[in-house]
């Protein structure tokens, strides 16, 4: 897994659409079948959250990897900033546009997560300094070690995460962004805000 430090790093040496992409998957651990399988209309920017709905492999839609999969997840601000000011760039600002469209399939495909790992996340990391191996994946498992170590129950973490459980219904309780999850998704979001802020510090 990447300390906050390291992920703060990354963030730095990143263009967009790369940097929103892995904020994205820090922020929230969503699977890189879900990360790329986003559409516009899945943003509720009034209530700062995410519906997952859909998971795109190999370019291919289909649903999300289990029930529980299907779940809305929290927007901190500066998530939501963040994907504001992506929607801005792109052409494909559309409700129904992929959130990250392949420019090289006008907008029809979203783009391909192997691509954008070796051409923007991996010289990124390299620039950081970091010697760890580091893929989709990394994220999402830093995002789950990181939710508990904050001190996230383990309800919340699984629902974050979209793990299955026997304990688990599937009913409006289980499935609402409550208070509890959106402060386990923020305290992630202030370590790593700390941490850019120092890289900054030191930069200027």
């Amino acid at each position: 897994m990447l300390t906050t430090h390291e992920m703060a790093a990354i963030l730095k040496h990143l263009i967009e659409p790369a940097r929103t992409i892995v904020l994205l998957a820090i922020l929230t651990g969503m699977r890189r079948g879900e990360l790329f399988g986003l559409k516009w209309q899945d943003l509720d920017f009034t209530r700062n959250s995410i519906q997952i709905v859909r998971s795109v492999v190999d370019q291919v839609e289909g649903q999300p990897k289990t029930s529980s999969s299907r779940r809305p997840l929290p927007m901190t601000a500066e998530l939501k900033a963040a994907l504001q000011h992506w929607r801005s760039l792109t052409p494909f600002a559309k409700e129904s546009d992929w959130v990250f469209a392949s420019y090289n399939a006008l907008g029809r495909k979203p783009l391909w997560p192997d691509a954008v790992l070796k051409r923007h996340v991996l010289p990124a990391v390299k620039a950081a300094g970091i010697s760890k191996q580091v893929g989709w994946h990394t994220f999402r498992r830093t995002t789950a070690t990181l939710l508990m170590s904050s001190g996230a129950s383990i309800k919340v973490s699984q629902e974050l995460m979209g793990h299955s459980s026997p304990i688990m219904t599937l009913g409006t309780y289980a499935q609402a962004v409550t208070e509890d999850k959106r402060a386990a998704q923020c305290a992630i979001a202030l370590l790593l805000e700390q941490d850019i802020s120092r890289l900054d510090g030191r930069a200027a």
